[in-house]
């Protein structure tokens, strides 16, 4: 079988098939058999960084007076240090996190290919080779994607007097704020699934979405729809439902890219790891 890459080079060249029929069945036959234990996966983890927000937020509250700072905040006066701090925080925190969606997409790849997963296999790639690679893409993604939306709100701080200017920076800003994480979608698959390197995986992302951009787009579009139907379940619903997203990716890069049946966590254990 050809290589990853090659089979992107030829995606490049020639393009692909994807049937936004089979594409909506399979995701949601594969969505079903994952979505319980991935719903109870993404409770923990939100229980899980809500403590370190409480905790981070604790510490800080000892250096700062909230009241005021929350007033600043909520009146649009946030300093620069704060929008750059934030920034910061957010690239670090969603890299740390990023093998935990990797392993949700893992369970969502064992389910449609009858291998055993259960809890931990959500956590499994934080001690494979993987690890490094998931940490810089998200990383790089985070950065560009916060990077935006931090210059934005810097431009919406100095230029507060311009109403044409800020509504064109706004425009600007959601519209980015679409688009990089639409091109980057298949990055993780492209790292756990096609072995390849972080920036070689963002890449091979950005060329196998855009190819097929229009239908891809409208495909996030009716996942999202159909995650947010959570929040009629009580709210706590919508926990159950976003693991919908981790199985229309991997079955957008199943389509995509011919998968060997090698499972990458088979090889746990092995000196590559």
């Amino acid at each position: 079988m050809k290589s990853t890459l090659e089979q992107v080079q030829e995606i490049k060249k020639h393009g692909y098939h994807l049937d936004l029929g089979d594409v909506i069945s399979q995701t949601f036959e594969n969505f079903k058999k994952i979505a319980l234990l991935s719903g109870a996966i993404i409770i923990v983890l939100a229980i899980v960084l809500l403590m370190i927000t409480l905790g981070v937020g604790g510490i800080l509250g000892l250096a700062l007076n909230f009241t005021d700072f929350f007033t600043e905040y909520s009146s649009g006066n946030v300093s620069t240090t704060f929008l750059l701090v934030n920034m910061a925080v957010s690239v670090v925190g969603y890299a740390l996190i990023s093998p935990v969606v990797a392993g949700i997409m893992q369970i969502a790849h064992n389910a449609e290919t009858n291998r055993d997963f259960d809890f931990s296999t959500a956590f499994s790639h934080y001690k494979t080779k993987h690890f490094k690679e998931l940490f810089l893409a998200t990383a790089v993604i985070t950065f560009v994607s916060s990077g935006i939306s931090t210059l934005s709100q810097l431009g919406q701080l100095y230029f507060l007097d311009d109403l044409s200017l800020m509504i064109i920076i706004t425009i600007v800003n959601l519209i980015l704020a679409a688009l990089v994480p639409l091109l980057t979608l298949l990055t993780i698959p492209f790292i756990i699934f096609g072995n390849l390197s972080a920036m070689e995986a963002i890449k091979a992302s950005i060329v196998t979405v855009s190819k097929r951009f229009w239908m891809i787009l409208l495909l996030m579009i009716i996942f999202f729809i159909c995650a947010m139907l959570g929040f009629f379940a009580l709210c706590i619903g919508i926990f159950f439902t976003l693991p919908i997203f981790s199985s229309a990716q991997y079955i957008i890069y199943r389509n995509a890219i011919p998968m060997e049946e090698k499972d990458e966590l088979d090889e746990i254990g092995s000196s590559e790891y």
